[in-house]
């Protein structure tokens, strides 16, 4: 095809077919502006438009829009479209080490009142020479800066300019800061859809220059023609429109962050109008600091969010007039190119606002989970180069799934108000309206509790609170009250609303302020009084309910507020609380009292509900100076209640809102029952909230009846004193007699007896001490340890066993006891402390006697006994399978029943010695519960005694040096034949051997001994 030759249209069809590519359309355009916004509209990717003229398609540059979106333009071309081809051929005659492009920073120099500065050019380097069917295109932004001639293979272009008026390095910065962009060096073979580029990004100073990337939404509807004249940066009237908009608001914000001019923010470019999200502008903002260092996660937050704000404030009337009004700045969205701020959430298909994090870290949403007062969503930050930064992997905290359910996207009142931020001047408003909304209770939603406890919370962060507020907000308390109870306990389960609403109320009532010293509401089912006062006029400090009337009301009547610690009447009172005197301190102390006759909100999730209500419930908060009272200083605040069911397995407790997840739950730290009197239970605590009397429902009095506990209590206090006695004299066998301490296998059996007869001490002299809250502890915390150690000894039993009847040769180990001690000793100390450290509480777990709660219980003991029963009931099943089948060789001619006997009291010997009856109590559960109690209070109370009787009081050697000690007087017969009977067995110390089955083993390298035969 020559050059002179003209075009036709098969032509230019036979050369798309020829590169490889899809014909696409004939004829449909009809000039260049609309072929670039059809390029742009419809994402027509790898698509070139040739344009007729007589030097040929070859020759001619044409448009052509990559995968990134940027456009590629020619300017010589006719203004009639006749073929379009979409191609993906590749262009491997270049590499892409051949295109080179380099951003040099400009450097100040400021001497002698004169300014220069160096740099800021952009450089795109190409292969030379420059062939004539190669085009070298520089890029800016997406748009052409420079196509180089034939002649070219290198071009600089100095991209940062200078305001010669100010010669501060800010207001250079800022200049410069104008033309921040990516800039492009393109190498493109003409005729060819391929191309090979690099980019840069040029910033002035990475210290103190940023570029945010901003979206604001439009009043007006847009046309697809003039926002993709927009986009693709073609000039028209809404371009200039917006950019005065832009220009004419970001100048008000700035000079309102910034009046002292220290800095610049500016618009840098509009980059596009996208009418998929309902006629959004998308523009860059470049912003300079006078501060080097100054890009921290929390300056720049703060940036943002103060630039947002600005954005949404009511400008002047005057400036008002300067804008054509197109864009609402109230829905501006800013992103920084380096922090995560904004992260869009596909769960919820909204924008939230995270901390702000840097590239790789995970960073949380500002917004915060309604169930846990969590962060709602979690999620990783991710940057790149001129996008902004980018939050990926959003994940929604699992307490708040619930919102996804299509019951709560339907749009009520309740929730377009729980979606109003408080403040000062709607804060009556919203009260009266959510006690309107919720003044019929019967008809009340799961969706209606929970989207009031939102409403309701947002009420409490309002620090001041009218009288008036708190009137509608207690009427609003007392609707939710009589709610559905199947109704609240559906909201507490998916969002803990009733454990938020209880909470915001509390501190609603403590922020109120009103006329006088006192203020007292009631309501059906609630009673409240806060009262200020000083220390030297306490005039309230308690409230206590006698009685209501038919309809559950409370009033004056029935309602007494108490001046005295004294004036409590624990005879006829239902319901009362009073704090004692000397707690009044301070210049200024306010009280606030609350009685619940209704107790509906108080609810525990099911896996949670350990206790429950016996009664009603009272509240008392103390504020001194401004400040929440904690801690009452070694006082007590005292409460009577009247039970609802019986008084004897009553226990004093209190709300706590923090357990289990936030979600709430009854707890009986601090807290003991002091008597009862005339029908009621008093309780004492150290700590002020919500106190009530409990049932332990997943107590230890459910297990058994009455007779079974009364026969095992009979059975266990006869067997630890035998065992007692027993392991007392073993323990005191051994500290006596130092030849019996000889040989590890009585070493170990003294470490096993004396923590053994520790814990069975302790259990049989404290267990039951519950009236003391601190020995209480003390016992539990010692009976863990010295348990764990019983159990580390017997574990340590096992191997010796194993050593003995499975190993039997190589056996020696050197300082054997040491290393063992260390451990059997020193771990059981872990999780002790562990359970010290996270809740001494924890170690006051039941209402008749001292040991763990259930949680610690699990993971602080029965997981590590159950470990050692297993290996030692391994060890078990090695030791009989070697007794059963020991080669005949090895057998003595005694009878078959001998040796079974024999046999059978070995191994029951060493079931007893590794503790193996615990299995017995894993095993106590269920229709079962009673024979396998029975069978394990049996050998487990009985196990010290069993160890005294099988390896004590049967071994010769013992009773020898016993003897010797009592019957002096025939101590040299005595010594003469224990030293011949020692000599004809030979061993060494006056040890016995162990004799099984003609077999003899030495104590000093085996176990302990057994004398069986």
């Amino acid at each position: 095809m020559s050059a002179d030759s003209t075009v036709s249209q098969s032509d230019a069809v036979q050369l798309c077919n020829q590169q490889g590519g899809q014909l696409l359309q004939l004829n449909f355009l009809t000039d260049k502006e609309l072929a670039v916004r059809i390029l742009g509209h419809y994402r027509l990717i790898n698509t070139s438009v040739w344009f007729e003229e007589t030097a040929g398609p070859v020759s001619c540059s044409f448009l052509y829009l990559d995968e990134n979106m940027v456009l590629s333009s020619s300017s010589n071309c006719k203004q009639t479209a006749r073929v379009v081809c979409q191609t993906k051929r590749k262009n491997t005659k270049y590499s892409s080490d051949e295109v080179q492009i380099v951003f040099q920073k400009p450097e100040i120099l400021i001497s002698n009142q004169s300014v220069q500065y160096v740099g800021g050019e952009v450089t795109c380097t190409f292969p030379s020479p420059h062939l004539e069917f190669d085009n070298y295109t520089m890029y800016k932004g997406g748009y052409v800066v420079r196509q180089l001639n034939e002649s070219e293979s290198i071009y600089s272009l100095s991209i940062m300019s200078w305001n010669f008026e100010d010669n501060s390095d800010i207001m250079f910065l800022a200049s410069a800061a104008s033309d921040i962009d990516i800039f492009r060096c393109e190498l493109q073979r003409k005729g060819s859809a391929d191309v090979i580029s690099k980019d840069v990004y040029a910033i002035p100073d990475d210290d103190r220059v940023s570029v945010f990337h901003a979206s604001v939404r439009l009043f007006v509807p847009v046309d697809t023609s003039s926002a993709l004249q927009t986009s693709y940066n073609l000039g028209g009237s809404l371009m200039d429109a917006l950019r005065a908009d832009i220009e004419n608001r970001f100048y008000f914000i700035w000079a309102t962050l910034f009046p002292s001019r220290n800095s610049a923010l500016r618009l840098l470019r509009i980059k596009n109008v996208s009418l998929k999200n309902g006629e959004t502008v998308n523009f860059l903002i470049s912003f300079v600091t006078p501060l080097s260092g100054w890009k921290t996660t929390r300056r720049m937050k703060e940036l943002l969010k103060n630039i947002t704000r600005e954005a949404s404030t009511q400008i002047s009337e005057s400036r008002r007039k300067r804008q054509q009004k197109y864009i609402d700045f109230g829905t501006l969205e800013i992103q920084s190119e380096e922090f995560c701020t904004l992260g869009y959430s596909p769960d919820f298909q909204s924008i939230f606002a995270f901390e702000a994090a840097t590239n790789g870290s995970t960073t949380y949403s500002e917004k915060l989970c309604i169930t846990d007062s969590k962060p709602l969503l979690t999620g990783l930050c991710y940057t790149r180069t001129a996008a902004p930064a980018e939050i990926w992997q959003i994940t929604v905290n699992p307490n708040c799934r619930f919102l996804f359910d299509p019951a709560f996207s339907d749009m009520t009142s309740l929730k377009n108000l729980s979606e109003i931020s408080a403040n000062m001047s709607n804060l009556e408003n919203i009260a009266s309206d959510v006690s309107n909304l919720t003044a019929n209770s019967s008809a009340l939603t799961v969706q209606d509790v929970v989207y009031t406890s939102i409403i309701l919370q947002n009420v409490a962060s309002i620090p001041i609170i009218s009288q008036k507020t708190l009137n509608n907000v207690l009427n609003t308390f007392t609707n939710i009250l009589e709610a559905p109870e199947d109704i609240l306990t559906t909201a507490h389960d998916i969002g803990s609303s009733t454990t938020r609403i209880i909470e915001s109320v509390e501190m609603i009532t403590r922020n109120v302020t009103f006329n006088g010293t006192l203020y007292q509401n009631f309501q059906k089912g609630y009673a409240v009084s806060v009262a200020d006062m000083s220390s030297d006029d306490p005039s309230v400090i308690g409230i206590q309910i006698q009685n209501t009337d038919e309809n559950g009301v409370l009033s004056n009547e029935t309602v007494d507020l108490i001046t005295k610690e004294t004036d409590i009447k624990t005879n006829v009172t239902n319901t009362g609380i009073v704090l004692p005197g000397t707690s009044i301190q301070g210049n200024t102390t306010r009280v606030v009292l609350s009685i619940y006759e209704n107790t509906n909100l108080f609810r525990v999730k099911a896996d949670n509900r350990r206790y429950q209500l016996n009664g009603k419930i009272a509240s008392a908060t103390l504020i001194t100076d401004e400040q929440v009272v904690r801690d009452l200083g070694g006082r007590f605040v005292t409460s009577v209640y009247k039970p609802d069911n019986d008084t004897a397995d009553s226990v004093c407790g209190f709300w706590n809102h923090s357990l289990y997840d936030t979600s709430g739950g009854w707890s009986t730290k601090g807290c003991q029952k002091k008597e009862v009197k005339d029908g009621r239970v008093v309780c004492q605590c150290d700590h002020l909230t919500n106190f009530a009397i409990l049932l332990d429902v997943k107590g230890q009095t459910d297990v058994l009846d009455d007779n079974n506990r009364l026969a095992l209590s009979v059975i266990t206090i006869i067997g630890l004193s035998l065992s007692i006695l027993g392991l007392g004299l073993t323990v005191l066998s051994f500290i006596l007699f130092k030849p019996l301490r000889k040989g590890r296998g009585q070493q170990t059996l003294f470490n096993l007896a004396l923590a053994l007869l520790c814990a069975m001490i302790i259990f049989l002299a404290g267990m039951d001490r519950t009236e003391s809250y601190y020995g209480c502890i003390t016992v539990a915390a010692l009976m863990h340890y010295f348990l764990l150690v019983s159990f580390m000894w017997m574990l340590v039993e096992g191997f010796l066993q194993y050593l003995r009847f499975v190993r039997v040769l190589g056996t020696y180990i050197p300082r054997f006891i040491l290393k063992a001690a260390i451990p059997a000793w020193g771990l059981p100390l872990l999780p002790v402390i562990i359970v010290l450290a996270v809740d001494y509480d924890l170690y006051k777990g039941g209402n008749y006697y001292c040991w763990m709660s259930r949680s610690p219980f699990y993971y602080a003991f029965l997981i590590p006994v159950v470990l050692i029963i297993l290996l030692n009931c391994i060890i078990f099943a090695l030791v009989l399978k070697n007794l059963l089948s020991r080669p005949k060789g090895l057998q003595s001619n005694q009878s078959e029943s001998k040796m079974a006997m024999m046999n059978l009291r070995a191994a029951v010997s060493i079931f007893i010695l590794l503790g193996l009856t615990w299995i017995f109590g894993i095993l106590a559960i269920e229709d079962a519960r009673v024979v396998f109690a029975y069978l394990f209070t049996i050998l487990t109370t009985f196990q010290g005694f069993f160890i005294f009787i099988l390896f004590v009081a049967r071994e010769k050697q013992f009773r020898n040096h016993w003897k010797k000690l009592c019957c002096q007087y025939c101590v040299e017969d005595k010594q003469k034949k224990y030293k011949q009977t020692t000599s004809s067995d030979g061993t060494s110390h006056g040890q016995a051997p162990l004799k099984i089955r003609n077999a003899n083993y030495n104590s000093h390298t085996e176990s302990t001994d057994f004398s069986l035969t």
